[in-house]
């Protein structure tokens, strides 16, 4: 049981890390969200050559940012999914190896029990 328990609490562990790198993640996402938008808000519709190429370049980098996250977001939260799956499996499997357990040390006691009385 100790076996199972110690993979219930890795899979746990791993599963509450991935949730953390998934929140700093979407946080990571809505700065460059928030960076584009104003980016787009402040660029002059008139600006000179250079400084719309800049600025197209800024938008062009930060698009790339937000579905570069987008994609970790995703694979994160696919490994969340899968992992909870894991857990779930993981805590029904050491509630049956305690129950077995429970039921043969029961069964140990009940024959210890019997030959006491004998």
């Amino acid at each position: 049981a100790g076996r199972v328990t110690d993979g219930y609490k890795r899979l746990k562990a791993t599963a509450k890390d991935k949730g953390a790198a998934l929140q700093a993640c979407v946080l990571e996402s809505r700065r460059f969200k928030q960076t584009l938008e104003a980016v787009c808000r402040t660029a002059p519709p008139d600006a000179p050559p250079g400084e719309a190429a800049r600025l197209d370049n800024q938008k062009a980098e930060l698009v790339e940012r937000l579905q570069a996250a987008q994609q970790e977001m995703d694979a994160l939260s696919a490994d969340i999914r899968r992992l909870k799956q894991e857990c779930e499996y993981s805590q029904l499997h050491l509630q049956k190896v305690q129950h077995v357990w429970r039921h043969d040390f029961d069964t140990w006691w009940g024959i210890v029990d019997f030959i006491a009385n004998s």
